[in-house]
């Protein structure tokens, strides 16, 4: 049985190690791919920013309201429902009967913190704006419980470069 020559592989299903890739297509690709990964953390930033204005607004209009992790468990039917993501409480109720998802995925996380559930889903911008208008107030500072925030690495676990 003959052996595939360097550089080659007898199936096409077979993975090419990095200096294989860059020996074949090029330093230049690799630079693209950071690049691309650059160019969409600074996107998913700027999604994020737009986001915190928009709820940051609608906390002036509502003049701040603070809800406790116990008072939001109480709103745990479908007539009467607080979700908390990310340490904001969201009236839901009438929001359940047309979620994309089906109700069934709202009424699981009712009275409930669904941050996870909620970023574990990947929703848009526009679901994010969505949720922004449901605000009914924030939880107490010292019930506020987050995740380590990993946004300053990507994928490969490479630090993020800053741009100038």
């Amino acid at each position: 049985m003959e052996t595939a020559a360097a550089g080659t592989h007898a199936s096409p299903m077979e993975m090419m190690t990095e200096e294989e890739y860059e020996r074949t297509h090029g330093p230049k690709v690799l630079a693209d791919a950071k690049a691309g990964r650059a160019s969409a953390r600074r996107v998913m930033r700027e999604e994020e920013e737009r986001f915190q204005a928009r709820l940051e607004e609608r906390r002036r209009r509502l003049g701040r309201p603070t809800i406790t992790r116990a008072d939001a468990a109480l709103h745990c039917r479908p007539s009467d429902a607080y979700v908390i993501v990310d340490g904001c409480v969201y009236d839901v109720t009438r929001f359940i009967p047309s979620h994309p998802g089906g109700p069934d995925v709202l009424k699981a996380l009712l009275g409930q913190d669904a941050s996870n559930a909620f970023k574990d889903t990947g929703h848009s911008l526009l679901a994010r704006f969505q949720l922004s208008d449901l605000l009914v107030g924030d939880l107490p500072l010292v019930e506020r419980v987050r995740a380590q925030d990993s946004s300053d690495e990507d994928e490969d676990g490479d630090e993020e470069e800053e741009e100038a």
